[in-house]
């Protein structure tokens, strides 16, 4: 693996990429020409620097370029050897585990698998077997009274050291509205809590709508953040049927007019949606229509790994499918603009960050470390680290009785093997550090390199492909990153 990466953009201006840091950097003129050719320092002519670049920039300019690519060579950014990762781990401890869960933000408990829709995608149907099916079988109070207990006396434990001052309880399904008396039931005992918290509870609920107007004051009441699921308007939302076959669209969207009217102000701030996209899904249409009604919605894909056999008519891939200007503008709109920050936002820091020390370990592929950003109890009370991991990875159990069963040790094995069956392959891929996927959702048990491995030549071409779209939409972003890098 190359130790640093030179890539131009279209509009001619060049960036360095540094591989260990995983940081990117533009590059002034002066100091491009300079890193193509790895020039020493000690070889620098200014005669000549002035002869190419004198019509544009004075010689304070050339001086201050010449210091920054000095600074930057002397510290080895612009060596041409080779690079391989060694800050990486292959494993976790059942300390990592146990601290996670101790400053785990978010318990989501799945209310009831019951639901009153029936959509054709859904991952509890025909296509994803390694999800259980569905009955009607709902949480038990003891049950989901008893995980409450047991994440409130971790985030009072001196083990969690979050910084963060609220908490959040979620509730979910099947319709998680179908059992409302658990929802109240969790809610009011929180209540009788709050004097031995030292910190906040947020509530919040993913729900289809259809049952929102016979709630809606309980939730606005205890200040609920309400996520509806709704793939768009009526030719979008195609998929999201009842059970007889009947388009759900029409009682939707008047409950959530409803809703609006109601509490106009609540809507604003509480509530937001998530479509789904599939196979009836128009990017076009679908965002005239949220932005048409001022709602605020994010896109999420199928999980495209439908089992063996299966039939996967309903996936549809984002980027396969989208003309490149809808694409673009679904990763880079207001509510999505989450796939490339993690690099872009470098470009802003002064090139002196680049002499900070090195990030910490690795910690292989976009797999969450295990309760780092969840934990999920299903109506069956199986543990996952969250919702959308298939039900056969369960880390732990609650009984009925109530009893919280959970292996640290087991959980960090079973994860630790994940890990090194693709260590070889992680250390080869250049978006190491970014990495998105997880081995959960994205691969097969028997996957020895994730889907989205990156060469020199693929990452190369994701960076500019990001970079260039910024450039033509985001002038603020050019006017900064050449005014930082003469920062010194």
């Amino acid at each position: 693996m190359e130790k640093f990466i030179l890539f131009k953009t279209k509009h001619g201006n060049t960036y360095y990429y540094n591989v260990p840091m995983q940081r990117l950097m533009y590059l002034h003129p002066i100091e491009a020409s300079l890193a193509e050719n790895l020039t020493n320092p000690k070889e620098i002519s200014f005669d000549k620097l002035s002869s190419l670049f004198g019509k544009h920039y004075n010689e304070d300019e050339i001086n201050g370029c010449v210091l920054h690519y000095s600074l930057l060579y002397k510290k080895g950014y612009f060596q041409s050897d080779t690079y391989r990762i060694s800050n990486y781990r292959d494993a976790i401890s059942a300390s990592d585990v146990q601290n996670s869960l101790a400053n785990c933000p978010v318990l989501v408990i799945e209310t009831t698998e019951r639901c009153n829709l029936e959509c054709r995608y859904c991952i509890y149907g025909k296509n994803y077997a390694s999800f259980s099916t569905r009955s009607n079988v709902e949480i038990s109070q003891k049950m989901a009274i008893a995980m409450v207990d047991y994440m409130i006396e971790r985030w009072n434990s001196s083990e969690n050291q979050s910084p963060l001052d609220t908490k959040y309880i979620g509730f979910y399904g099947g319709e998680p509205l179908l059992n409302f008396k658990l929802i109240k039931e969790v809610v009011l005992y929180l209540e009788t809590k709050k004097h031995n918290l030292t910190y906040n509870i947020q509530h919040s609920i993913t729900t289809n709508g259809l049952l929102l107007p016979k709630y809606i004051d309980f939730l606005v009441e205890h200040n609920f953040q309400v996520l509806i699921s709704l793939d768009g308007g009526k030719e979008d939302n195609a998929a999201r049927v009842f059970p007889n076959g009947e388009e759900s669209f029409p009682k939707l969207i008047n409950n959530i007019k409803s809703v609006k009217k109601k509490y106009p102000s609540f809507f604003k701030n509480n509530v937001s949606f998530n479509a789904v996209y599939n196979h009836y899904s128009n990017y076009s249409r679908l965002d005239s229509f949220f932005r048409t009604y001022s709602y605020k919605y994010k896109l999420s894909e199928l999980n495209p790994q439908v089992d063996s056999g299966s039939d996967n008519y309903f996936y549809k891939s984002l980027e396969s499918t989208l003309p490149k200007s809808s694409y673009e503008k679904f990763v880079f709109n207001d509510y999505n603009r989450e796939v490339f920050d993690s690099y872009i936002c470098d470009i802003h820091n002064s090139f002196l960050d680049f002499t900070s020390p090195n990030k910490g370990d690795i910690l292989l592929t976009g797999t969450c470390m295990p309760f780092s950003r969840k934990i999920f109890i299903t109506a069956q009370g199986l543990l996952l680290p969250c919702e959308t991991i298939p039900h056969m990875h369960a880390l732990g159990k609650v009984t009925q009785k109530g009893e919280i069963n959970i292996d640290f040790n087991r959980c960090a094995e079973y994860y630790s093997v994940y890990y090194q069956r693709l260590a070889k392959s992680c250390m080869e891929c250049y978006s190491i550090r970014n990495c998105r996927m997880c081995f959960f959702l994205n691969m097969k048990e028997d996957t020895k390199r994730c889907p989205q491995f990156m060469t020199r030549v693929s990452f190369v071409n994701y960076l500019r492909k990001n970079i260039e779209y910024y450039e033509d939409h985001n002038t603020e972003l050019s006017s900064d990153a050449n005014s930082e890098n003469l920062k010194y």
